[in-house]
């Protein structure tokens, strides 16, 4: 219990640990319990090109933000200036001295490549936010930690009196103010906001990924956004609604990102649209979300579409899960349980502990296969 945070009545975690858990508790242990972890090489890894790409991105995103016209007014050329203007900094940020980046001629080749790259990442951000109502409210948003700049943490509470205190940090929140239609002139308006996780390889969400456990990552973002912004004295008693969890991935392939943006609404390809979940208001999809996610004519069947309060009910379900996981690591459950997930792969896939514990290969006794729920069953079985 004291090794893991377990010896009192309140408990801080991450998100990512009691996801961890619920893949297998066994692969848990040995990583936050024992700190096993695998020989680092002196090379180049996609880890730490995903992380070298969120330290620029972060940065260059809040120098583009505090110049004239924001985030929005940006231009191929500015964004070029302001990227080179940061980017050394987040090589050593990301590496202490910067060698993992530098150290051979095709690591150099790597990460000047990744410049051109952030460069144009940071672009298409401009270029989305043209066309959406929503506009950057803070990026790397901390919750949970306690500090003058921190959200406040999302409590989750256990049996007999044991609480959970989730603490991480959000990559981008968007916010902006929008009436409904039907809305008399003088309503205050709504406040919504969008939570953004950047990734740099493809991702998704589904209702049942939450209900089973395996991602609460952006479910969680809303919850402690939701939370932070009805105690911003800039938005008191205002209404605070969420309009989105979205992934936003990184493409490494430069050829096709030169070719994205000319300038209108038909540049903005396919394959540079977030996704993720998004909520259902049929009068202002544009207005909410357009530019940053592709709205079909059947927007209002998908299984990513979220209806009013549905953000809410979901983090609910989310909640329970969390707290029944968070009771498990404090009775100091960790079976060798690796899961199966709905595509059919089990988390022994990519799990750095597989020579230790021996169970993948199929065997049926220490696997789980993960409560599966499509977003109809969910909502139906809601009201």
């Amino acid at each position: 219990k004291k090794l893991l945070g377990f010896d009192s009545k309140e408990a801080v975690l991450s998100v990512s640990r009691i996801e961890k858990y619920n893949l297998c508790p066994y692969s848990f242990l040995l990583d936050y319990g024992f700190n096993l972890k695998p020989r680092k090489e002196f090379v180049m890894e996609s880890v730490d090109i995903g992380s070298l790409m969120h330290a620029v991105i972060e940065k260059a995103s809040k120098a583009a933000a505090a110049s004239d016209g924001g985030i929005k007014a940006l231009d191929r050329k500015l964004c070029s200036e302001i990227v080179d203007s940061v980017f050394d900094e987040a090589v050593l940020e990301v590496s202490d001295d910067g060698s993992i980046f530098l150290g051979t001629e095709r690591s150099t080749y790597m990460t000047a490549k990744m410049k051109r790259i952030a460069e144009n990442e940071l672009n298409n951000m401009s270029e989305q936010l043209k066309f959406n109502m929503l506009q950057p409210y803070g990026f790397e948003m901390k919750y949970g930690f306690g500090d003058e700049d921190s959200l406040p943490p999302v409590r989750v509470s256990c049996e007999d009196g044991f609480d959970v205190l989730l603490r991480g940090k959000i990559d981008r929140v968007d916010v902006g103010e929008m009436r409904s239609c039907g809305d008399a002139p003088d309503a205050v308006a709504p406040v919504y906001f969008r939570v953004i996780d950047y990734k740099s390889s493809a991702n998704s969400v589904t209702v049942g990924d939450i209900v089973g456990g395996i991602k609460y990552q952006l479910i969680t973002y809303i919850a402690a956004v939701a939370k932070g912004l009805s105690e911003d004295p800039k938005y008191k008693d205002r209404e605070i609604v969420p309009a989105a969890a979205f992934y936003y991935t990184f493409n490494k392939d430069i050829e096709r990102l030169s070719e994205h943006f000319s300038g209108d609404f038909e540049s903005v390809k396919m394959d540079k649209f977030m996704n993720g979940l998004y909520l259902l208001r049929e009068d202002s999809m544009h207005t909410l979300h357009g530019g940053v996610m592709e709205i079909k004519k059947n927007f209002d069947k998908s299984q990513y579409a979220i209806p009013d309060g549905g953000f809410e009910r979901l983090f609910s379900q989310a909640e329970k899960g969390i707290a029944e996981t968070a009771v498990n690591m404090k009775k100091g459950s960790f079976p060798i349980r690796p899961i199966i997930k709905p595509d059919g792969r089990t988390s022994c896939t990519y799990c750095d502990y597989k020579a230790v514990c021996l169970a993948c290969g199929g065997d049926a006794e220490t696997q789980t296969r993960i409560k599966t729920v499509s977003a109809e069953e969910f909502w139906q079985g809601d009201k």
